[in-house]
């Protein structure tokens, strides 16, 4: 029975993530630029955080400590060095 309902538990839970943000939107009013980037930040630090915390430990079942660290840190290597050599694309003009 807790495999059905856990799903549309975290279903609601993700929705009222959303709905809290909305609200935050509504609250504040028009949100500046650094406080974009800022709650950008947030929501993608966190995500990395639950994607390796996740990762990480059902890697662990697999493989050692050591390749796991290692597969991870190539893996953020490379993602560095697509970053830093692939062209970024910047829109300008004021935003409205």
């Amino acid at each position: 029975m807790a495999d059905i309902i856990s799903p549309f538990i975290l279903s609601f839970v993700a929705g009222m993530a959303t709905g809290v943000g909305g609200l935050i939107v509504l609250f504040l009013g028009e949100i500046t630029d650094e406080l974009m980037g800022l709650s950008l930040a947030f929501a993608s630090g966190v995500m990395l955080v639950v994607s390796f915390l996740d990762l990480f430990a059902e890697a662990l079942e697999v493989i050692f400590y050591l390749e796991v660290t290692l597969a991870f840190s190539v893996g953020a290597i490379f993602m560095m060095i697509l970053d830093l050599s692939l062209p970024h694309v910047k829109i300008l003009g004021k935003r409205e």
